[in-house]
């Protein structure tokens, strides 16, 4: 993650990257030394000849150790403000991993309840909103929420995963 800025692209790739820890849904963000920008999501930009997904899925990767049970474009953002990496235009990833421990790659990754965020710029803020809502948008059509849970569960832990993800 570190060599990122010494790559210069138009685009870079943000990944918000969820799962249910403690009953609460949670996300992936990675703390920063930048005092405008303390929080962000997990980002890149794509290699050359790399397909946005498969980008979106090395960055989960790299993150975690794993690959994303479900992943999903959530969409792009050009508003004027520049990415950390200096780029145009972020590009959005919605992510889900079973619960479970995950092995955080960088002690800069830290998980956040998603009910209890710290302080992102609006830019930030607003590519996570549109990662969220492409999870509880797509729990409506196709059954996201087994892919957050382990292998072996009960219907009360399926139940808990659909409250969790609709925050009712």
């Amino acid at each position: 993650m570190r060599d990122r800025l010494l790559r210069r692209s138009p685009l870079a790739i943000d990944v918000g990257i969820f799962t249910i820890r403690g009953g609460a849904l949670e996300v992936l963000l990675w703390k920063t030394s930048d005092a405008r920008e303390k929080w962000i999501l997990p980002w890149d930009q794509p290699r050359p000849q790399e397909q946005l997904e498969n980008s979106a899925q090395r960055i989960v990767r790299e993150a975690v150790g794993t690959a994303a049970a479900w992943i999903e474009l959530a969409g792009a953002f050009g508003e004027g403000n520049r990415h950390p990496a200096d780029a145009e235009i972020s590009v959005a990833f919605a992510a889900v991993l079973p619960w479970g421990s995950l092995q955080l790659r960088d002690p800069q990754l830290v998980w956040h309840k998603v009910s209890d965020l710290p302080s992102m710029t609006q830019k930030r803020k607003n590519v996570l909103e549109a990662a969220l809502s492409a999870v509880r948008f797509r729990l409506e059509h196709s059954p996201i929420a087994f892919r957050l849970l382990p292998a072996l569960f009960t219907l009360s832990e399926l139940q808990k995963v659909y409250e969790v993800l609709l925050g009712k």
